[in-house]
């Protein structure tokens, strides 16, 4: 038999509720903490920052990446050039609204997707760490009050947003559309349950304001492209409300690249052009709001420096992040450059990591969200001494 609570979840397709039944967050607010917005989006698998952004300036370039040496690129500062599959994000860097960080990484030191990940999401100096994400921990620093609100778009909230804040989630609905009646009937069920009651509200408003920015999409395009039109549409709607979410987080797969990777063209490059169409739409969908938006691109760790045996790459160490939005004080390439000759390798193979990424996570909850820096430090953020904030990121 089937319990009222299973009933819930398995009937109610494309429709995610509140993580924490007990205590469901209202979208809605009664009020907002602040009209910025902090998007994440993991890009899982780990990420060729040399092939996205490579050092052409720097003289052991080719000699170190060999076959995966690309030959020309988007230039960007006369010794950086962006991947030709990116070209689609340069506008933002010529308007000054992208900057780029090169030889960055989190404290993880080793190569295992799954800590790094862990590490990448928790916020402190090892994996499982902390028993909730960063992003989490953030929301918990805005007065009960204001509560402001964390949205993950995709068929789970990943570690990142999860925690004790209330957050909720959207994806595309997997099966068959539920029908109003058959949502009426889950509501009349739940009448006499406050928390189910409440958080069935709460999902319904949520799943409402997506389909709303769903209704007019081209429906073209393959299943895997025309989700992602859906989850970008979605995301917008939902942040660009005037109560609705401040903090977003979105999750890109594929970028574990250890057989036929390609250069200008092939496998990587493919995802290249569609994480970078996907961000151009996404700042066309958040036009109205898209001064007060910052875009942060992140993934667990970098690639190695030379190919394999099967013209891919293996897991490395350093990489680069992303922050592009109207809020970004950008168009800039910001690096304490390691070089790439043999003896300055992370172990004789990897991008060395000069640049902790928590001094720019720092600067994104600072700076562009309005947090005190002594709270982030204490319980975000906790034993980063060392990864000082950056400073001037972002526009007054």
């Amino acid at each position: 038999m089937i319990k009222r609570r299973q009933f819930l979840k398995f009937s109610a397709a494309g429709l995610v509720l509140s993580q924490t039944v007990a205590n469901p967050m209202n979208i809605a607010m009664a009020a907002a903490p602040t009209q910025k917005r902090l998007i994440t989006i993991i890009l899982r698998g780990g990420l060729d920052g040399l092939a996205a952004v490579p050092p052409l300036g720097d003289p052991n370039y080719k000699g170190a990446r060999h076959k995966m040496a690309l030959s020309n690129g988007q230039n960007l500062d006369g010794y950086f050039a962006l991947h030709p599959s990116l070209s689609a994000l340069y506008p933002f860097y010529q308007k000054g609204e992208m900057t780029i960080f090169h030889a960055i990484a989190s404290p993880y030191r080793s190569r295992s997707h799954f800590d790094a990940q862990n590490l990448l999401e928790n916020g402190t100096n090892r994996a499982n760490g902390a028993h909730d994400g960063w992003l989490n921990r953030a929301l918990s620093l805005y007065p009960s009050a204001q509560n402001s609100s964390g949205i993950a778009i995709g068929q789970q909230i990943p570690f990142i947003l999860s925690g004790t804040s209330d957050v909720t989630s959207w994806a595309p609905a997997q099966s068959a559309p539920v029908s109003d009646d058959i949502y009426m009937q889950i509501q009349r069920m739940y009448d006499t349950d406050p928390q189910m009651h409440q958080a069935l509200t709460k999902g319904m408003a949520t799943h409402d304001m997506a389909d709303m920015a769903l209704s007019n999409m081209d429906q073209t395009g393959g299943g895997a492209r025309k989700s992602q039109i859906q989850q970008i549409k979605a995301m917008a709607k939902l942040l660009r409300e005037d109560k609705g979410a401040r903090f977003a987080t979105m999750e890109v797969g594929g970028w574990d690249t250890h057989a036929q990777q390609g250069l200008e063209q092939g496998k990587l490059a493919n995802q290249f052009k569609q994480l970078a169409d996907g961000i151009t739409l996404l700042a066309k969908e958040l036009a109205p709001i898209w001064q007060d938006c910052c875009i942060q691109i992140v993934s667990e760790f970098g690639r190695t420096v030379a190919s394999n045996g099967t013209g891919g790459t293996d897991h490395g160490t350093a990489g680069i992040m992303i922050l592009i939005g109207g809020g970004v004080k950008g168009g800039k390439v910001i690096s304490d450059w390691p070089g790439l000759a043999k003896n300055q390798l992370y172990e004789g193979r990897d991008l060395f990591p000069t640049m902790d990424i928590r001094s720019v996570f720092k600067a994104s909850l600072t700076d562009h969200m309005g947090l005190p820096l002594a709270d982030i430090n204490r319980s975000i953020f906790p034993q980063s001494s060392s990864a000082k904030k950056i400073n001037r990121l972002f526009k007054a």
